[in-house]
């Protein structure tokens, strides 16, 4: 009689058991199936922003003349899917603070394996340097333009948006202001858009000691313009560095209004493949929702951005935005001579629901007096 009652009691635990693991699954699951960005695994990122003292300087600007990680199959809604992520390589520095060098045109930080110069008569980053290679080495400018497409030509778009192709593209440089603080150096460059109404919108650039070097792009808003295209900054990069992979919606081009299919997970491709083959060259290779992009040559050195707070889109083509918009056909487009990496806090959707013509839904538009800000972190690359 005791044997069979030490029978029952194990069969009444193995179910409790059962039922305990089963109700884990199922929260497991419902966890992996949430649309909230907070289930989904990202990147650790330290604070960038730390707790700001020191002086403020302001200066007027001087006068100028004019590894494949590729999802083979359709994952199953709701599929966990894991895959490895490789940790950023943060330059082995010590905590030091590094040679600061203020001069009459440049601002130099200098540190253990990393070196940043920013122009005070270009209005940026000039130069940004990791173990010696040198990954900017022109000042990324904003901008508010993308090369329209043929859904944008048929709703008279390009009539509509003009403003917004001059307003980033031939904006004046104004001011720079720094802030040297305990563990980094704060550097904002503020700009007048070349645009009636005009407005201003800055960029700011924290040198942080460890070698990490934070990005902001702010603007305010304004009344009285149309929708805007897009808000990025854009990068003018050596073409070798043509290779990318990110983490966020692919694998293919998505967009605020063409994202429904896309999914989550790390993609790669290069500068060429990215470039849709239209007859008439346009905004194309756009992702949304990216939570890290990787750019690099063919020995794998290269840089990471890395958001800072909310995913940013991006894209990386062969060619600019201006030079797309400025070619009738593909044989227009001239040789390639650098990558353009485009980091954007947002871009209107592309429309076209009866297949050429139809405007952008409301809902996927960007109204001029919305304020936005584009934030995101540069590290090198990991070899």
């Amino acid at each position: 009689m005791k044997i069979i009652t030490e029978i029952k009691k194990a069969c009444c635990f193995n179910r409790f058991a059962f039922l305990v693991m089963s109700l884990g699954l199922i929260a497991t699951f419902t966890a992996c199936s949430s649309d909230n960005d907070s289930d989904i695994p990202v990147y650790s990122l330290k604070d960038v922003e730390g707790n700001y003292s020191g002086n403020m300087l302001t200066e007027t600007a001087p006068s100028v003349n004019p590894q494949n990680y590729s999802f083979k199959e359709e994952q199953p809604q709701g599929a966990t899917v894991t895959a490895e992520v490789k940790d950023n390589q943060i330059p082995e520095t010590t905590l030091q603070k590094p040679t600061i060098v203020y001069s009459d045109v440049i601002i130099g930080v200098h540190g253990e394996n990393f070196s940043m110069m920013f122009d005070k008569k270009e209005g940026g980053i000039s130069s940004l340097k990791y173990n010696d290679y040198e990954y900017i080495t022109r000042t990324p400018k904003v901008s508010f333009w993308r090369a329209m497409t043929d859904n944008d030509t048929g709703a008279s778009e390009p009539y509509n948006l003009a403003q917004w192709y001059v307003a980033g593209k031939f904006a004046k440089y104004k001011t720079v202001s720094w802030l040297e603080q305990e563990d980094a150096l704060k550097i904002t460059f503020t700009y007048q858009a070349a645009c009636i109404p005009t407005f201003e919108f800055t960029v700011t650039y924290t040198a942080h000691f460890d070698g990490k070097l934070g990005v902001s792009v702010n603007y305010a808003g304004v009344s009285g313009m149309s929708d805007m295209p897009i808000l990025a900054l854009d990068f003018k990069m050596k073409k070798q560095l043509c290779n990318f992979q990110y983490y966020g919606l692919g694998p293919d081009e998505n967009y605020s209004d063409r994202c429904k299919g896309a999914r989550l997970g790390l993609w790669k491709s290069t500068a060429k493949e990215n470039l849709s083959g239209y007859l008439n060259p346009q905004e194309c290779g756009n992702r949304t929702g990216v939570r890290t992009l990787s750019v690099h040559d063919d020995m794998q050195h290269g840089l990471t951005f890395q958001k800072a707070s909310a995913p940013f889109e991006m894209n990386v083509l062969p060619y600019s935005a201006y030079e797309l918009e400025n070619a009738m056909h593909p044989d227009e487009l001239p040789s390639v001579r650098y990558t353009w990496v485009r980091i954007a806090a947002k871009q209107m959707g592309v429309g076209g629901d009866d297949s050429w013509g139809a405007p952008v839904h409301e809902e996927y538009r960007i109204h001029a007096d919305q304020p936005m800000k584009l934030e995101f972190v540069i590290m090198p690359l990991r070899s």
